[in-house]
């Protein structure tokens, strides 16, 4: 009885102060967030590590400002919210990371905390959904300490800016949209309401958009819905889902000249042999439908000994793999028994990422590229864990309470508002596709790559200017660029042509393959070895730490050429 009474004034108490509560899981967030940024992930001013795939995203916004499409081996949505950003910091990605920084942490964040509240509370009421959000906010620093000190430093470096939202990748972001994205399912499976539909899947359709790669749980949801026979939310997610996947096949059209990554087809069928007339080629359908497959197992691959070798390194580096194991079952029936639909909803999201994302070969433990691709998973995870309170007996009163709490929660909650319908379908639906449809391929020459594997950069002007001032001697002068108050340098490139292959469909690429020859730290270099016409230019590099700080181009200039002697 005692402890009927205190979890009763628990619950009165969380019921009466719940954004109080909230705002204090935002403060401790941020608390978080600062410690571990500032003093604990290397860092070189405002740029951590991003894998090198943060240029792929700012240069892309930096095109689109200008309605142009540079090559797409990303995704759409991210690049589509930092155009602004962009526009207004210009092509150097480090001027804009505090920007993005402030639109992660202060924004985005705390959105993430009120939306694991939200889902939580969509499960089993108001005291679970603030026990959620103190279990997000409360559980990576929890998760650090569990893993073997000597391994700890790489998940700080390496993958906890791309889990706080301190740099340029677009999976903190997604990880956010996953989120309300499984809030709206819950909706949906409550009400099973046109409108409750229609706002999910325009939210899930931008979450495909952010990264096709997030579709497993688009899969999951739609698969769930059919399941409960919610089929009036599901034909309505589904059509709202439309414009996005219209505005990302257009945006793979135009800069990549395919929809799927892949290099184009010639048309032409097998070689003839003397004597046989040559086969006929295979028909447009046929084309369409292996680049298709081709396109699937591009992002779906299950290779099961990758699974394996995977955990086998988890458990290398983990305090202990049973614990997950039983985190996942018991979570599982814990959620399962508690929210029924919405249970088997947030197993299925969780399931459906690990198998999709742990069987990829780009996706290694020893990296931290797994966590990477789990983020958008991780709130799904955060519900197995906060759901193993669920397992606490109670009596068949109770649990005939909880059933009617249940039902009165999915019975009165109201139809979400017209105008936030029509805000959502406006800036998260029409204003993709209309810009996907209005942007057109770059110019040539104005984003580089290097050696056909980087991020794509800005090809903007130096200043640059070269002499000749002897018959093997050249000296160079540009002007004096900075990046984003981090400890910068310059990388002098020499080439005897200009150093561009434009290569395949869609936007016109510069994938030069220039020999560096020297670094400096002031902008002029004087070449000693320049015999013939040559052909230079400068790059501004940065890297992510303090002993790597001109490891990644940031910006690469024009070039200029100089005649022989």
């Amino acid at each position: 009885m005692r402890f009927n009474s205190a979890l009763a004034q628990v619950r009165a108490f969380a019921d009466r102060r719940r954004w109080w509560i909230l705002g204090a899981l935002v403060l401790a967030e941020w608390i978080f967030v600062a410690r571990e940024a500032f003093f604990a992930s290397a860092h070189n001013g405002w740029i951590y590590q991003d894998g090198d795939d943060g240029p792929w995203y700012w240069t892309s916004a930096w095109t689109l400002a200008s309605l142009h499409v540079p090559t797409t081996a990303v995704g759409f949505g991210w690049p589509y919210l930092l155009t602004p950003l962009a526009a207004i910091f210009g092509p150097d990605m480090a001027n804009g990371l505090p920007a993005i920084v402030v639109l992660n942490v202060l924004v985005l964040a705390p959105a993430a905390v009120i939306g694991m509240y939200l889902l939580g509370k969509r499960i089993a009421g108001n005291l679970f959904g603030l026990w959620t959000a103190a279990v997000w906010v409360v559980l990576p620093g929890v998760a650090l300490l569990l893993y073997r000190p000597k391994t700890r430093p790489s998940v700080i470096d390496s993958f906890l800016p791309t889990a706080t939202g301190v740099n340029a990748l677009s999976d903190f972001p997604s990880m956010v949209c996953a989120i309300f994205g499984g809030y709206l399912l819950f909706r949906a499976l409550d009400r099973n309401d046109v409108r409750d539909g229609a706002l999910c899947g325009i939210v899930l359709g931008f979450l495909v958009l952010l990264k096709p790669a997030n579709g497993p749980l688009l899969v999951a949801g739609a698969v769930v819905l059919a399941l409960a026979l919610r089929f009036r939310a599901l034909i309505a997610a589904g059509v709202a889902v439309i414009p996005a996947l219209i505005a990302l096949t257009v945006w793979k059209r135009t800069g990549s000249g395919t929809i799927a990554i892949l290099p184009p087809s010639t048309g032409g069928g097998a070689p003839s042999t003397p004597g046989k007339p040559a086969p006929a080629p295979p028909s447009h359908l046929v084309q369409l439908y292996h680049r298709a497959v081709s396109g699937f197992h591009q992002y779906v691959n299950f290779d099961w000994h990758h699974l394996d070798a995977n955990v086998h390194d988890l458990r290398e580096v983990f305090w202990s793999l049973r614990l997950l194991e039983f985190v996942l079952v018991a979570g599982t029936i814990a959620l399962i028994v508690r929210g029924r639909w919405k249970g088997l909803l947030v197993v299925g999201w969780f399931v459906a990422f690990a198998l999709v994302k742990a069987t990829s070969l780009q996706a290694t433990v020893g990296s931290t590229s797994l966590y990477r691709y789990l983020l958008p998973a991780w709130p799904a995870w955060v519900l197995l864990v906060a759901g193993l309170v669920l397992l606490w007996p109670s009596g068949e009163r109770r649990r005939a309470q909880l059933v009617l709490a249940d039902a009165a929660r999915a019975r009165t909650s109201a139809p979400p508002p017209r105008a936030l319908l029509v805000a959502a379908a406006l800036v998260l639906a029409a204003g993709p596709l209309v810009l996907s449809v209005a942007a057109s391929p770059i110019a040539p020459r104005t984003v580089a790559q290097q050696n056909f594997t980087g991020a794509p950069i800005a090809v903007v002007d130096f200043g640059l200017t070269a002499k000749r001032t002897g018959p093997s001697t050249v000296r160079l002068r540009w002007k004096g660029l900075r990046t984003g108050r981090a400890r910068y340098g310059y990388r002098i490139y020499r080439d005897t042509g200009d150093g561009c292959d434009t290569l395949g469909e869609g936007a016109p690429v510069c994938r030069y393959s220039s020999q560096a020859i020297a670094d400096s730290g002031v902008p002029s270099f004087t070449d000693r070895t320049a015999v013939g016409r040559l052909f230079y230019r400068v790059a501004l590099v940065a890297g992510w730490s303090l002993e790597q700080t001109k490891s990644n181009v940031q910006l690469l200039s024009k070039p200029v050429s100089v005649p022989a002697r």
